[in-house]
């Protein structure tokens, strides 16, 4: 069984809490994930790439399992997920955009497909066309990253008329 958490971020606040809290927060983390927040052009998506990163240590707090015992890992496909010495492997999946982090995660059998968090994604993205392009060729960008069933969702029916740009 899977479970997702979602947090909430507001950006109009987050100017408070940009240096001394960032940097006490960034220091909880791998160096290699300190070096992948600190990336990021814009100080906003560097906080919101932090909490998503702090989102799996807060579960581990709240399993009552100590971090020392974890062993972050990524499979083969790029899946994130968590070796215990007591438990059974926890899989999770982040994402993070504008208003919203989100994590989702299970443990156990649901797991293993092929690898570790084989089953798990979830991914938030605030959806605005760029000026000049339509829900098509929108879709058609990242039709990489979508599936079939995903595509087949995002297409506008022959009935609907869809506007040439979203707000």
């Amino acid at each position: 069984m899977w479970k997702v958490w979602a947090v909430s971020f507001d950006s109009e606040n987050v100017t408070k809490y940009l240096n001394e809290s960032f940097e006490r927060a960034l220091s909880l983390l791998d160096a290699e994930s300190r070096q992948r927040i600190n990336r990021f052009y814009h100080k906003e998506d560097a906080f919101r790439g932090l909490i998503a990163r702090l989102l799996p240590r807060v579960l581990l707090e709240e399993l009552n399992i100590p971090y020392p015992s974890a062993t972050f890992q990524i499979t083969d496909a790029g899946k994130p997920y968590v070796t215990l010495e007591s438990h059974q492997p926890l899989g999770f999946n982040l994402t993070h955009d504008n208003g919203l982090i989100a994590m989702v995660y299970s443990t156990g059998e649901d797991l293993f497909l092929d690898a570790p968090a084989y089953r798990l994604g979830v991914d938030v993205m605030r959806l605005r066309l760029p000026h000049r392009q339509s829900l098509p060729e929108f879709i058609e960008i990242f039709s990489e990253q979508l599936t079939p069933l995903e595509q087949r969702m995002l297409q506008p029916s022959p009935q609907k008329r869809t506007r040439k740009r979203w707000d």
